[in-house]
């Protein structure tokens, strides 16, 4: 799922075949343009955020010599919320 959290809208929904780098990247390039991701420490949205990363500097590489943003990521918390509790009962 992929939302834009200033307009409050929903960009990208699908249930695909797999969570890899190459699905996230298929979606990403399709919406607006994506300027932060937050993940999880899961492989597949890092690779895709990479590939994203590949896609732009190739692209700019074609332009000139123009500076590339890359994309922002940030970390979800939700699973280390929810695995806080399990740490802590065990120290």
């Amino acid at each position: 799922m992929a939302v834009a959290p200033h307009r409050m809208a929903w960009v990208a929904g699908q249930r695909g075949p797999d969570r890899t780098g190459d699905s996230w990247y298929q979606v990403w390039p399709q919406g607006p343009r994506v300027e932060r991701v937050v993940r999880d420490a899961g492989t597949g949205r890092a690779r895709g955020v990479q590939r994203l990363h590949e896609a732009r500097a190739a692209a700019a590489a074609a332009l000139g010599p123009a500076p590339v943003e890359p994309v922002q990521v940030g970390w979800e918390v939700l699973h280390t919320e929810r695995a806080r509790p399990r740490g802590v009962g065990r120290r």
